[in-house]
């Protein structure tokens, strides 16, 4: 199986909007969204992604993934993780 060269991740449940077309839970979008990773958390999952698809253009969305205070770090890791990973597949493929 190939690895996802798309990978869409719902950031947060949070969004300051109530579009009708929507599909989160409207209390959700009022107030925190109990449960929602750490950014430490969030980071790893970033690892895995880049891990597990190097390349792959990673979409952060949600909910409004700018509600999130950590979304900055958390995307300049990301593009850091992203061209770590991709240049770690392109070794390997050398081979």
């Amino acid at each position: 199986m190939s690895a996802p060269q798309l990978v869409s991740w719902n950031l947060t449940r949070r969004c300051n909007l109530a579009c009708g077309h929507c599909y989160l839970d409207a209390v959700q979008r009022k107030s925190e969204a109990p449960g929602e990773l750490s950014t430490e958390a969030a980071l790893r999952v970033i690892d895995e992604i880049a891990g597990a698809a190097p390349g792959a253009m990673l979409v952060l969305t949600g909910g409004e993934p700018l509600l999130r205070a950590d979304l900055v770090g958390s995307g300049d890791a990301g593009r850091s993780r992203r061209a770590d990973a991709g240049d770690r597949h392109q070794r390997r493929a050398a081979r």
